[in-house]
């Protein structure tokens, strides 16, 4: 019997302690309106405390898609996202162009405006290479100067000069919604929603566990009285 109980408490706990491992997901689910591939798409998320840079996703349009980052923190509360696009109708002479996710005033300031306006700081062209060598760097050397330059970038679309005399913040507010900008010009091919961090959802077997666990205690607190 003493055997049988400690079995169940220790079931418990060995959940209960998977429980507390668990990472916290953020998920953004967007719809693009042309046909148009994504690729080599990072996330950046940022909080009081912490950030978080996940990478790569790839995906294609037109169409729906849900991407669950799982590198995600209870402190993030904004994000902003880059990377590849190119575009079906430039088959003939295939392009890569910046993509960006930003909040929809920045998308709407950005919206037909070049990108040597909005960043003066980088050019689109070395940003792409940057990103390139972030996600598919044949050496660490290569992979880390990469997430130097995309990290940089990522800070700098916090402030980007709007006019003489203000700034704009690209990144969105984790929860809300964000269009997706493609460049060399700017222009909103898609837009889309995202949520909040939060933990997962035990399994159906997890659930179970701590369930038996449960009954274990109770039934010994109530053998003691």
């Amino acid at each position: 019997m003493h055997l049988k109980k400690f079995g169940m408490v220790a079931l418990a706990l060995c959940a209960l302690a998977s429980a507390a491992k668990a990472q916290f997901v953020s998920t953004y689910s967007f719809s693009l309106d042309e046909e148009v591939t994504l690729e080599s798409m990072i996330v950046m998320e940022s909080g009081e405390s912490s950030g978080s840079l996940t990478l790569p996703f790839s995906t294609s349009g037109p169409g729906s898609t849900t991407w669950i980052n799982e590198g995600s923190s209870p402190n993030h509360n904004i994000s902003f996202v880059l990377g590849i696009a190119t575009f079906a109708s430039e088959i003939e002479d295939p392009q890569k162009h910046a993509v960006l996710f930003m909040n929809d005033d920045a998308a709407a300031f950005a919206d037909a405006n070049v990108w040597s306006t909005l960043f003066q700081d980088i050019e689109e062209e070395s940003l792409i290479a940057s990103i390139e060598a972030a996600t598919n760097g044949q050496s660490q050397e290569q992979i880390n100067g990469g997430l130097e330059v995309v990290s940089a970038f990522g800070e700098y679309a916090k402030t980007f000069p709007a006019t003489h005399n203000s700034t704009k913040n690209a990144w969105f507010t984790l929860g809300g919604g964000y269009k997706v900008v493609s460049f060399s010009t700017g222009r909103i091919i898609g837009s889309g929603t995202s949520t909040k961090p939060s933990a997962p959802v035990p399994e159906p077997a997890s659930m179970l566990v701590l369930g038996l666990g449960g009954v274990a205690l109770l039934r010994r607190r109530t053998i003691r009285k």
